[in-house]
């Protein structure tokens, strides 16, 4: 059996947080913490399940050291290469994502759904990223991916892509401004892109560019947990070429890029615009930036020639196509790590009483009233499902 005490100590140590971190957001002075870690005190059940939620990790139902440390290993990875500037607010939000990941893998399992981790495996193993050019395995990726989903022009909504078509869980979070994203794929958490809502994703042109970026790292380095293990930032996204940057994110860049806009069709589109920048953007659904690059990239457009008073701003069509739940004042109760496909999970197993009233209530993060909780399953059902 796992001793509980030494867990909480190892798990807490495991994710690089500190004692007095752990116990504010626990709601606990650092003094009963470390009461039960060190084992002085008996650990209550609810606070077990606060430290749980809050660590990201449900010591709450592990009961071997094997176990432990498979959850530990894929939550410390992210924090090992760069352990002393990711700082606590990350860390914990890194541990709210988690946990809300496993919480849908348990409701999935509840609607009898297929295991989205096994799905992700019909996608071939990425080839050995090479010393040079390692864009051309970015591109080629894109290209199998188009191929395989049937995709010959833009692509609609990535949004719908990531979710539907690849499977994955979109997470939505409040970070610092210069995290773009990261992502989660093992069988504890299964796949799942972590958006974040702050900075420049609040365009929807760089959103899908974020998305498609992530849904590289879910695919084709979800056997590599190093190569997840990275945040991304905006200020490394688009260029593709090589240098000493990390040889994961410039097949990324590249990946996504083709996969919104491949060269032929950017060509294309180019030629039939005549030069018009703004018409490209929003041909393709990119951002000003992808797109300068991206045609730079290609001769077609000189890095050194500046294009001035182009507007940056999606149109209707990509606001609509990318747009989610997240900003409906009515979910403000609900942390926003739950607020998107959880959240419809868990209203949709209710209504269906497939869980309890409590269940949904944990599922959300949020305890409340009944009648509140029937006006949001209205909310999702009917305006989101129907």
């Amino acid at each position: 059996m796992i001793n509980v005490s030494a867990a909480l100590r190892r798990t807490r140590e495991a994710l690089g947080l500190n004692l007095d971190t752990v116990a504010e957001a626990s709601g606990l002075d650092p003094g009963s913490l470390n009461s039960y870690e060190s084992g002085k005190l008996e650990v209550p059940g609810d606070v077990l399940w606060r430290l749980s939620d809050v660590l990201g990790v449900p010591i709450e139902d592990i009961d071997t050291e094997a176990l432990l440390g498979r959850h530990l290993a894929v939550m410390a990875v992210r924090f090992r290469a760069d352990q002393r500037v990711v700082p606590d607010r990350v860390r914990l939000a890194v541990a709210r994502a988690a946990s809300a990941a496993r919480d849908y893998v348990q409701l999935e399992d509840i609607a009898e759904r297929p295991t989205r981790y096994e799905s992700v495996a019909r996608w071939p193993r990425a080839p050995q990223l090479p010393r040079r050019e390692i864009w051309k395995s970015g591109r080629d990726l894109a290209t199998l991916v188009r191929d395989r989903l049937g995709i010959d022009g833009p692509v609609g909504s990535m949004l719908n892509l990531v979710e539907k078509d690849l499977g994955a869980l979109v997470i939505w979070q409040k970070l610092p401004v210069d995290i773009a994203g990261y992502a989660f794929c093992d069988e504890i958490h299964g796949p799942a892109v972590v958006l974040n809502v702050n900075g420049r994703n609040q365009n929807e042109l760089v959103r899908r560019f974020t998305l498609a970026h992530e849904a590289c790292h879910v695919l084709f380095d979800r056997y590599d947990l190093e190569g997840l293990s990275r945040f991304d930032a905006y200020d490394d996204l688009y260029t593709y070429s090589d240098d000493t940057r990390d040889p994961h994110e410039i097949r990324a860049n590249a990946f996504a890029i083709h996969l919104l806009a491949p060269e032929p069709r950017l060509r294309e589109s180019w030629t039939r615009e005549r030069g018009d920048i703004r018409r490209v953007m929003l041909a393709f659904g990119i951002s000003f930036e992808a797109t300068r690059a991206h045609l730079g990239n290609y001769g077609l457009l000189p890095f050194a020639e500046r294009v001035v008073r182009v507007t940056t701003s999606p149109s209707d069509e990509w606001r609509a196509a990318e747009s989610s739940e997240l900003w409906y004042p009515a979910f403000d109760d609900v942390p926003i790590e739950r607020r998107h496909a959880i959240a419809k999970l868990a209203f949709e197993l209710w209504v269906n009483g497939r869980i309890t009233t409590s269940r949904l209530r944990n599922a959300l993060r949020a305890y409340l009233p009944h009648d509140q909780l029937s006006e949001l399953a209205q909310l999702y059902l009917g305006t989101l499902v129907a």
